[in-house]
């Protein structure tokens, strides 16, 4: 017999064996938070993952990029894997955040970094071009 889940939720027939997860189901679903924003436009996200992944489509290209072939991969391994294999290097370029002590594979996942963490932040607002106005995203830069 399977043990009773001791959370369910009062809104619907859900039942959980945490507490912490009957929250986040009130909150996603029930309440429908979305503490997570976009740092280029005014989309938000349950998730901090969710808002990682819509950030990319931003940029339109995937994540990690060969910067000999310009061959592109989805996953980080992926490239590490083709750098040793067809281009023999096992010291793969690295391009260095100038926020934080990160380091990543390729310009492309370092601006993704970038526009993530940094942009839109207290250590670095958008500003506008033509005057002095700073906001934390593009939309708010617009108006």
């Amino acid at each position: 017999m399977c043990k009773p889940k001791p959370f369910p939720c009062e809104q619907c027939d859900r039942s959980y064996f945490l507490k912490s997860t009957l929250n986040k189901h009130v909150n996603s679903v029930h309440k429908k938070l979305k503490p997570h924003s976009c740092n280029l436009c005014e989309k938000k996200f349950f998730t901090r993952g969710c808002r990682d992944k819509h950030i990319n489509t931003h940029l339109k290209e995937t994540l990690y990029k060969c910067n000999i072939c310009e061959r592109s991969f989805g996953w980080e391994i992926s490239l590490k894997l083709h750098m040793e294999k067809l281009h023999g290097k096992s010291k793969v370029k690295k391009f260095l955040c100038t926020r934080c002590p990160l380091v990543f594979l390729s310009n492309f996942e370092l601006l993704g970094h970038y526009l993530k963490k940094h942009v839109g932040s207290r250590d670095d607002p958008l500003q506008c071009f033509l005057c002095e106005f700073k906001g934390s995203t593009v939309t708010k830069l617009e108006n």
